[in-house]
């Protein structure tokens, strides 16, 4: 799938993006964040810093990654919060 490539991203809904600094994917990663942003759509881009591709979520493995996961469930947690009447 290349999400980039769509004819629109616009009406998408809000998206968090997470890439690693030594993962294969960071670039297409941080450009989908950029090209969500640029049509309008709420998008939350977070680089872990010193992980790799899928590290973060080896939650015994990789402690370093609690701050990454803590601000992807609070992107989550925004997303679906109730909108006040």
């Amino acid at each position: 799938m290349a999400p980039l490539r769509a004819k629109s991203l616009a009406d998408l809904p809000p998206a968090m993006i997470v890439t690693a600094d030594f993962d294969p994917l960071r670039d297409e990663g941080k450009a989908y964040a950029d090209a969500l942003a640029a049509a309008g759509v709420p998008v939350r881009y977070l680089q872990a810093h010193g992980h790799i591709h899928t590290s973060v979520t080896a939650v015994d493995m990789m402690p370093s990654g609690a701050p990454v996961r803590a601000e992807m469930a609070d992107a989550l947690r925004g997303f679906f919060a109730k909108v006040p009447a």
